[in-house]
């Protein structure tokens, strides 16, 4: 009757869990592809057109965009097969694999602890805060929520494992004097091999969870209690494997982002990212504790080592550090969880820098379990001491699920389409010169010219050195008919960056418009040499040399571009017009 009744609890609560999601991320149906959903999901032809043999073997050969993800490509490969291009079922995927997450999640911390109800409430925070937004609501960042589906997996076998081997339950009976049940033994084994299949599937999605084996340990602290039970060595062994695969896919991740580009080390000197890292993770802290003003980017904010802010958190992150030890005699649920937080935000917390941004919402979505445990558990000894219980704990809890459901919700409404998106994030930030960049080329390509050249001037004046800023506000002048105005923003755009090939085409265009014609020549000689294959370039050689009376030459472009590009209809048209 009893184990009855504990299904129908779970099954539940289960259910109450699974629709609060559903409830949260409704408003993702009407959500389309934003951002970088155009990299990775719509213009990535290793997955846009479904299952195909040539991209399934590309994916597990070589990175993509910086990323070596096979179980990710496959996940949005197998989403573009069963949905095509049409954004609700790409979202439907994320949600359902963040239930599958909550669940998890629930299921692993009521199993270890027993603290049914506080392992349900853990899970709905989990579940429903608004920072999770980022990492459920853009599909781009499928990675998120499938590497701590597969990681919660691997840990939920890692526990049956512990709970079913000598060194846990049959040493314990060993201890009183019972007889060893060796029947059980390949159950321990079996459990430990599926939990290192999750480990390899959560790192093949996303390598966050390097950091497994250090997280595996402290739960073996609080709550498996194998410390003492089980000698060190064993307890390292058991781990070997993990720490292996964490060193392999970390070597592949950094080798993978250094060759797209992505790693800024040598652009951000070394003490200013051990500052912002600092810095970050009393950021997050907040960011959990008060989630406000969220943003899809926070630019990166050079702050020096002997800031206050960097001083303050390091104080703030020594004292919480020393308080938790002290304490975790009593309390071990503090500790475990705040160092949890601690280690798993390590991989992305900066110090290796990836990108420009200084911190990152969907960053949160693994490590701040550790944050809740702590606040969960807490807050039930605190209400124990007091005796809040029944229905005022009960009033209490369900007040902040309803709160967090309200702003996630209002959070999803952000997430509509890029403009919107992008305009949030310039409203709720200071300097954002990429999202103003971002903002100034969608109202670009909307025929707002006005209004992208005034965001591409706020970028430049946020961030004097962007390129990117004055490409935008040459491209825009050119759009206008002022190709005189425009050619000194794309000399300082080649100042800045002498790689972006796209500023030497442009500005050979507004060269040749001006009679510059070596110039403009001497510029898409340069373009010839990384892109010789694109047909807009001897198309563009072709009207410079038409206007300059060069008919023989520029029917020879004509025609180059017409056979890189059979359906260039402008080339097609300018050679007739010469042939007239």
């Amino acid at each position: 009757m009893k184990s009855g009744f504990l299904r129908h609890r779970y099954l539940a609560v289960s259910l109450c869990l699974a629709t609060a999601v559903l409830i949260a991320y409704e408003p993702t149906r009407r959500n389309g592809f934003v951002y970088d959903d155009g990299l990775c999901v719509t213009g990535n032809p290793l997955v846009n057109q479904g299952f195909s043999a040539g991209a399934l073997k590309k994916i597990f050969i070589a990175p993509y965009s910086g990323n070596w993800l096979p179980v990710t490509w496959l996940s949005h490969m197998l989403d573009c097969e069963l949905f095509g291009l049409h954004p609700f079922g790409h979202h439907l995927t994320n949600v359902i694999f963040h239930i599958a997450n909550t669940l998890l999640l629930f299921w692993l911390f009521a199993g270890m602890t027993g603290n049914f109800w506080q392992s349900a409430f853990l899970a709905a925070v989990f579940a429903l805060h608004p920072l999770r937004v980022e990492s459920v609501g853009w599909i781009t960042e499928r990675k998120d929520v499938l590497s701590v589906f597969f990681g919660l997996s691997a840990i939920i076998f890692y526990v049956k494992y512990a709970k079913n081997s000598e060194s846990s339950s049959q040493y314990s009976e060993l201890q009183k004097g019972k007889s060893l049940d060796v029947s059980r033994k390949p159950h321990y084994v079996g459990y430990w091999l599926l939990s290192t299949v999750f480990c390899i599937l959560s790192l093949m999605s996303k390598p966050m969870l390097v950091t497994l084996p250090f997280v595996l340990l402290l739960l073996d602290w609080w709550p498996l209690g194998r410390f003492g039970k089980v000698r060190a060595s064993r307890l390292l062994w058991e781990k070997t494997f993990f720490f292996v695969m964490a060193v392999i896919f970390s070597v592949i991740g950094f080798i993978a982002q250094k060759n797209a580009g992505a790693m800024e080390m040598t652009v951000v000197p070394f003490d200013e990212r051990v500052a912002n890292a600092l810095f970050s993770y009393t950021s997050y802290i907040s960011k959990i504790i008060v989630p406000y003003n969220l943003a899809v980017f926070y630019p990166y904010k050079v702050v020096g080592l002997m800031s206050w802010e960097v001083i303050a958190s390091l104080v703030l992150l020594i004292g919480v550090s020393w308080c938790v030890v002290c304490r975790s005699g009593r309390r071990p649920y503090v500790a475990v969880g705040w160092f949890w937080y601690i280690v798993t935000l390590l991989p992305v917390i900066g110090i290796i820098q990836i990108g420009n941004q200084s911190i990152a919402d969907r960053y949160t979505y693994l490590p701040s379990i550790g944050f809740f445990v702590m606040a969960v558990w807490g807050m039930a000894e605190i209400m124990d001491r007091v005796k809040l219980r029944g229905t005022v704990t009960v009033l209490l809890s369900a007040a902040v699920v309803v709160g967090m459901t309200a702003v996630t919700r209002h959070q999803l409404k952000y997430w509509l389409e890029d403009e919107t998106l992008f305009r949030r994030a310039v409203d709720v930030t200071a300097g954002n010169h990429v999202m103003l960049y971002n903002l100034g080329l969608v109202v670009q390509a909307k025929g707002r010219l006005d209004e992208a050249a005034g965001h591409y001037r706020m970028a430049m004046g946020a961030k004097p050195d962007d390129a990117k800023a004055y490409f935008g506000f040459a491209n825009v002048l050119l759009k206008r008919g002022k190709a005189a105005d425009a050619i000194p923003y794309y000399r300082e755009v080649l100042r800045l960056d002498p790689g972006l090939i796209g500023a030497y085409f442009n500005l050979s265009v507004v060269l040749a418009e001006t009679g510059r014609f070596k110039e403009a020549q001497d510029c898409l000689d340069r373009v010839l040499r990384f892109a010789p294959f694109d047909p807009n370039v001897y198309y563009n050689a072709g009207v410079m040399l038409h206007k300059q009376g060069k008919h023989a030459g520029a029917k020879e472009q004509y025609l180059h571009a017409l056979r890189l590009d059979p359906d260039y209809r402008q080339a097609e048209e300018a050679l007739k017009e010469l042939e007239k």
